[in-house]
C-alpha cells in the first residue's frame, strides 16, 4: 500500500489511506468508500450508513475510481517533530537556557503537515518586529517557546522568522491600535445616535453604495477573538465611491435600495465622510427612489456636535506606517527578514527581535486619530444596527 517516488536524488514514500470505488454500469451504479484506520491500520467500507471492516488483501484487488495518498514522514523529518515536542516540554521551564517564540499555530503545522512552509513570525509582528497584540497574554496564546538552538535549527530548516526573543508589545503599536478601537467604536456610537428611519421637511437622503456599507457594517462589528492587535487596524472600509451607482444611473437600470445602495440621513453622511472620506459623487434625493427629484448639497443639515472639525481624518501615510509588513515582504523577499531589510534599509538583521517597547516608541511619529472627546460620548448608546432597515 506505499508508492515510492522522489525527485533528483530524494525519495518519498506514500501510504495509500483510502480509495472510492465504483460499483455498477457506466450510466449507474454505487459508490462505497474504504479508509485505513490510523491507529490500528485496519481497512473500513463505508456503504452509505453501514460500516463494516474489510481485509487489506481484498482492498488492494479493488479497481479504485479515486486513490488518496499521504506522505510518510521521513525518518529526518520525524526527528525534527520529535525534537519539537521535547523542547516545547524544555519550554515549560526553561531555567538559564535562552529561549525564543514560535507560533503555535506553525508548530501544529509543522507536527502535522507534510510541509508546514516558512515560520510565519512574519506575518504576526509589527513593523518594529515586536509581536503585534496589544496585551503580552495574548501573545502568550499565539506563541511557544523553544531553545535559541532549536528555533535556529527551524530557521534554517523551513526559513521565515524572524525568531522572537521577547513577547512585550510595542508600546507605539498598541497605542495605536487602542486608538484605533476607540475610534471605532466612537463612529459605531455616532451613527447608531444619529441614524433614523425618516427624514424632517427640507432634508434629503444621500445614497451609499452597498458594497461598502456591508464593507462598513463589517469593519463595525468585527470582534477580535484572540484580543486586539494590529490585524484588526487593516478592515477599515476606505473613502466612500459611488462610482458604481453612477454608471448604473447613467444606463437607466434598475437601481433598488438595500440591493444596490443604502440612504443615510445628512448628519450620517457626514460621519461617514469625516471617519472615510469619499470619492464621490454624492447622491442626495428627495425620496428613496434615485431616479425620484434630486436635492441639493448645500440643504445638508448642520454636522454632529461630536465632530471636530479641526482633526483630520487618518491619512493613507498614516495607516501605512502602522500595518502589518506589506505584501512586498512575503512576494519579493520571499519571507525572508534579511533580503527584506537589505532592499529596503540596505542592512541585515539580527537572529532575533532585541528591539524593546521603549525603542520602537521612540523610532516612529506619532499616529494621530480624529477620535471624539471621551465626555462627548459618555451618553451615547454602543449598540449598533445602523442602516438594516434600508
Amino acid at each position: 500500500s506505499e508508492v515510492v517516488g522522489g525527485v533528483g536524488n530524494q525519495t518519498t514514500a506514500y501510504r495509500l489511506t483510502g480509495l472510492i470505488r465504483h460499483i455498477g454500469s457506466v450510466g449507474s451504479g454505487h459508490y462505497v468508500a474504504y479508509c485505513r484506520h490510523e491507529e490500528t491500520d485496519e481497512w473500513l467500507e463505508y456503504d452509505d450508513a453501514k460500516v463494516t471492516k474489510v481485509d487489506s488483501a481484498q482492498v488492494a484487488g479493488f479497481e479504485a475510481y479515486v486513490l488518496f495518498y499521504q506522505k510518510v514522514a521521513s525518518p529526518a523529518r520525524a526527528n525534527v517533530v520529535a525534537e519539537l515536542l521535547r523542547a516545547v516540554q524544555e519550554g515549560q521551564s526553561p531555567g538559564d537556557t535562552p529561549m525564543v517564540y514560535i507560533p503555535r499555530q506553525w508548530a501544529v503545522k509543522l507536527q502535522y503537515m507534510s510541509h508546514p512552509g516558512p515560520i510565519s513570525t512574519y506575518t504576526m509582528v509589527c513593523p518594529d518586529k515586536c509581536v503585534s497584540e496589544v496585551e503580552k497574554e495574548d501573545a502568550e496564546q499565539r506563541y511557544i517557546p523553544v531553545p535559541l538552538e532549536f528555533g535556529k535549527k527551524l530557521k534554517t530548516l523551513y526559513g521565515g522568522g524572524p525568531l522572537l526573543s521577547s513577547l512585550e508589545p510595542c508600546e507605539k503599536c498598541s497605542n495605536y491600535v487602542k486608538d484605533y478601537l476607540r475610534r471605532r467604536a466612537a463612529e459605531q456610537a455616532l451613527v447608531t445616535k444619529y441614524d433614523t428611519k425618516d427624514i424632517k421637511d427640507g432634508e434629503y437622503w444621500y445614497m451609499v453604495d452597498a458594497v461598502w456599507v456591508n464593507n462598513w457594517k463589517s469593519y463595525i462589528k468585527k470582534a477580535h477573538l484572540d484580543g486586539p492587535s494590529l490585524a484588526d487596524t487593516s478592515d477599515d472600509p476606505g473613502p466612500i465611491d459611488n462610482s458604481r451607482l453612477v454608471e448604473i444611473v447613467k444606463n437607466r437600470k434598475p437601481c433598488k435600495v438595500r440591493h444596490h445602495f443604502v440612504a443615510v440621513n445628512g448628519r450620517v453622511w457626514q460621519l461617514f465622510v469625516f471617519f472615510h472620506g469619499s470619492k464621490g459623487p454624492t447622491i442626495c434625493r428627495a425620496s428613496l427612489d434615485i431616479y425620484g427629484k434630486i436635492g441639493c448639497d448645500e440643504m445638508i443639515p448642520p454636522p454632529p456636535v461630536e465632530i471636530d472639525p479641526s482633526r483630520a481624518r487618518i491619512t493613507a501615510a498614516e495607516r501605512r506606517s502602522i500595518l502589518e509588513l506589506s505584501h512586498e515582504f512575503v512576494d519579493d523577499a520571499k519571507a525572508d527578514w534579511t533580503v527584506y531589510l537589505a532592499d529596503n534599509e540596505g542592512g541585515g538583521v539580527d537572529e532575533c527581535n532585541t528591539s524593546t517597547s521603549a525603542n520602537s516608541a521612540a523610532g516612529r511619529d506619532d499616529v494621530k486619530l480624529p477620535i471624539c472627546k471621551k465626555e462627548t460620548l459618555d451618553d451615547i448608546s454602543k449598540d449598533v444596527d445602523c442602516c438594516e432597515r434600508k
